[in-house]
């Protein structure tokens, strides 16, 4: 039994190593600062540079009004005037690679959601701003979802196993309202 999961462990746990590297890479908070050596940084930047089936889509890029009042909020947030000076000076990219180059080329960014920093980025950085999209939603961690299994399990006991399902899910919306002080 040991030996199944070993096995399990070692056919997985390197895909599960290179999604948290691409994510954290993706971070605009901590980027290339979590990989200690050369090789890491390397190996991480061509994981990115080889993922296929991503392309700029006009569709995913934004109005210019709306990026302009996203973009502002974001640097009125900052200090740093030396932001505006780095993006103007870099050229537009057309592949992941240059568009990963840019994006590294940019100062650490404390205090700010990472999803909506891409959101407001896509313009900047169509391809990437998809790809963190896509590795930056898988959470972390387990324990969103084991946190609704335990409120579940506390309205749905074996006192009240007869519940419908439709009265469960409104009473469970009830208490997540109650506890958040929606209602």
């Amino acid at each position: 039994m040991a030996n199944s999961i070993y096995q399990k462990l070692d056919d997985y746990w390197p895909i599960m190593d290179e999604t948290s590297q691409i994510s954290l890479l993706l971070d605009p908070r901590a980027k290339l600062s979590a990989f200690r050596t050369e090789d890491e940084k390397n190996r991480v930047k061509d994981l990115i540079s080889n993922l296929t089936g991503y392309s700029t889509s006009i569709s995913a890029i934004p109005r210019n009004d709306d990026i302009a009042n996203t973009r502002n909020f974001f640097r009125q947030l900052q200090d740093n005037s030396n932001y505006d000076n780095v993006l103007s000076t870099l050229p537009r990219t057309n592949n992941i690679r240059d568009e990963l180059t840019k994006y590294l080329a940019l100062p650490l960014e404390d205090h700010i959601d990472p999803l909506l920093w891409w959101n407001v980025q896509q313009r900047e950085y169509p391809i990437l701003s998809q790809i963190a999209r896509d590795y930056l939603c898988i959470q972390a961690t387990s324990v969103a979802s084991e946190q609704a299994f335990s409120v579940a399990g506390q309205t749905i006991s074996s006192l009240r196993n007869r519940l419908e399902a439709e009265t469960a899910r409104a009473t469970l919306c009830l208490k997540s309202w109650f506890r958040e002080g929606i209602c």
